[in-house]
């Protein structure tokens, strides 16, 4: 590895060409993440981060719920498969609700951008950034000039437009602190994926009663039709449905896919490992 600007560039070596149409692989060996010390490493997926990650590429599910615990890094994965999407799936448009404007820019500054400067140059020349600021970043493939810029928006407020990947983070935050704009993602921002990614990451905020409860007290559910999508009160009313739910159960952190019983097929994962 070499260093720019206290950021390491990773090498690669041209015999992975082929690996890089697996992006798995290529999130787990072309970008780095910030550390709580302040360094900067190379990513690779904790268990609880793989298996989020498998859900959405193995298993092609496109509607993910995390009631998770703090500290297990799904915001770092979420960032890097953001930014993989910006670089290798031209003409995408991907959207950051989160609860306060600041910690939107955090995220696109300090995951998704610090993942994009962690890339070799070789990678980056070919894929420059055409446009940037706090709450924006529009990255281009160079080599095709038809080819689709992707561009992903960073903010407390879903950008119109469709959305292939939409990111809502502290959802549980936002609802028992400000109903309307918690409303404005149900009704607006979550209708705007269509066939896209929708992945909600929360911690728990709001009691039973808040939309955090109505989440984990039906972790098992896959309705057999539309007939709830007038309640309203609810990501399920817009086809949403728990594949996963990170917890802390027993001292320990529970992910656990959707269609598995609590008994059966919990993966208990303790926190960090």
């Amino acid at each position: 590895m070499t260093k720019c600007s206290g950021v390491k560039i990773h090498q690669y070596d041209p015999r992975d060409i082929e690996a890089f149409q697996d992006p798995i692989w290529r999130i787990s060996n072309l970008y780095s993440i910030r550390i709580r010390d302040g360094s900067v490493i190379r990513f690779r997926p904790r268990p609880q981060q793989l298996a989020v990650l498998e859900m959405l590429v193995v298993h092609g599910h496109k509607r993910i719920i995390i009631l998770k615990a703090r500290q297990i890094g799904f915001s770092t994965l979420l960032g890097g498969v953001c930014c993989d999407q910006l670089c290798f799936n031209p003409g995408q448009q991907i959207s950051l609700i989160d609860q306060t404007l600041e910690d939107a820019r955090q995220k696109l500054k300090n995951i998704v951008v610090l993942a994009y400067d962690s890339m070799a140059a070789e990678l980056r020349a070919g894929l420059p950034i055409i446009r940037s600021n706090t709450g924006e970043v529009c990255v281009k493939y160079s080599r095709f000039e038809d080819a689709k810029a992707s561009v992903m928006y960073a903010g407390t407020h879903s950008r119109g437009g469709s959305n292939s990947l939409l990111w809502v983070s502290e959802w549980g935050t936002i609802q028992a602190t400000d109903i309307a704009r918690s409303e404005e993602i149900l009704t607006g921002a979550l209708p705007s994926v269509g066939d896209g990614i929708c992945v909600i990451e929360s911690t728990w905020r709001g009691g039973r009663h808040g939309i955090c409860g109505g989440w984990s007290s039906k972790p098992w559910i896959r309705p057999k039709s539309r007939r709830d999508r007038s309640t309203g009160d609810s990501p399920f009313s817009h086809g949403m449905r728990i594949l996963a739910i990170a917890t802390r159960c027993r001292g320990h952190l529970a992910l656990r896919p959707s269609g598995t019983s609590k008994a059966s097929r919990s993966l208990e994962l303790a926190p960090g490992k």
